[in-house]
């Protein structure tokens, strides 16, 4: 019945698409094992490939699944067994590397809220004057 259901509401695949696509996407940060991170970086391109397969791009999806897991994801494992990186466990100097990262995703945060007031709240007569002000420019 559920799959029934999926069938008939694609906005419904797309929506559980994406959410596999976050959630398989934090599995990869939150990992300790590399090659574990690596399988779900396979599994983050191939449920992107699946989405651009349901929004019929048919030769993006392809390049995708070829470029990314074929060519990059391979030379991202071959690293990792090559350098024989060994599962590295938390330690307290991260603790120390908080502060830090709060600060950089504070300015992040303002940067993009600087840039969504810049494009979406300005008054629409100032962007029909600037677009008449950049014709007689050229004319």
């Amino acid at each position: 019945m559920l799959i029934l259901n999926l069938i008939k509401n694609p906005n419904l695949i797309f929506l559980s698409i994406t959410f596999l696509i976050i959630l398989s996407s934090i599995f990869v940060i939150i990992s300790k094992n590399p090659i574990h991170s690596i399988l779900y970086l396979v599994l983050v391109f191939i449920l992107t490939t699946i989405l651009f397969l349901t929004l019929n791009v048919e030769f993006i999806a392809m390049l995708f699944l070829v470029l990314y897991i074929g060519a990059i994801v391979v030379l991202f494992l071959f690293v990792v067994m090559m350098l024989n990186v060994r599962i590295i466990e938390l330690r307290e100097r991260v603790i120390s590397y908080v502060p830090i990262a709060i600060i950089i995703v504070l300015i992040f945060f303002l940067l993009i809220l600087s840039m969504l007031k810049i494009n979406f709240i300005i008054e629409p007569s100032k962007i029909a004057l600037d677009n008449i002000n950049i014709l007689e420019f050229f004319f």
